[in-house]
């Protein structure tokens, strides 16, 4: 399992977080002439893991439609001086509109002969505030011991338990990081996005996972920072 923390800054108050693994190999070039722009396909023609890991990752930070409903040739990422950023046009400018969300911030976590990992943090409007993340991944399957009644519930409803019930493991190990080994717990209902019950602050979570590799995302403003949402 690898983890970390980190302090990182916003444009505005942090609205949502989203994280996405994607194993390398994954996008055909015809998967990403379908959903990516002309633009894109010449400029990850190596690594077209990236800007798909970057679309879900967003999807799950700003909320809305779904990865089979939303405008994903209008989600444009670009790559400049080793990092990401999300150029919306307008049809997704429209939807970041009407969820409240000002600006996207992407980041590469993590990129290996494996897996390609990224993150994204919407901010709304406002004052410019600090966030803190924290990280965990976890291999499937997991020695899920630490799970309770109704995070195994959950695992077991979805298509496959195992890299679920890793998903949660990566969570609570994440959790014990970002707050000093407080235990959270996880619910993730299918129509939102997933919770940390048992943190001290209000909390944003993202999990993702393949079939061998889980991650989960946390965050939450730093005690100068606090959200009034």
């Amino acid at each position: 399992m690898t983890s970390a923390v980190a302090e990182v800054s916003l444009a505005g108050p942090l609205s949502g977080v989203g994280v996405d693994v994607v194993s390398i190999g994954r996008v055909s070039a015809r998967l990403a002439r379908a959903k990516f722009s002309a633009e894109e396909v010449e400029r990850f023609r190596g690594r077209r893991e990236l800007p798909f890991a970057a679309r879900e990752a967003v999807l799950k930070a700003v909320g809305g439609p779904g990865i089979l409903r939303a405008p994903l040739r209008d989600m444009v990422v670009e790559w400049s001086a080793g990092a990401l950023r999300l150029r919306p046009g307008p049809a997704y400018r429209e939807v970041m509109r009407r969820e409240g969300v000002a600006s996207v911030r992407l980041a590469v976590l993590a990129v290996s002969p494996a897996h390609v990992v990224v993150t994204a943090l919407a901010a709304r409007d406002g004052p410019p505030s600090r966030v803190r993340v924290a990280y965990a991944t976890e291999p499937v399957p997991s020695a899920a011991d630490d799970l309770d009644d109704d995070e195994r519930a959950a695992c077991l409803s979805r298509p496959d338990p195992r890299a679920s019930a890793a998903a949660r493991m990566a969570a609570h190990a994440a959790g014990r990081l970002l707050f000093a080994g407080a235990t959270l717990r996880v619910r993730a209902p299918r129509d939102r996005a997933p919770e940390a019950l048992g943190a001290p602050t209000p909390t944003w979570l993202s999990l993702a996972h393949e079939r061998d590799l889980a991650i989960a995302l946390l965050a939450h403003p730093t005690p100068g920072d606090r959200d009034p949402a």
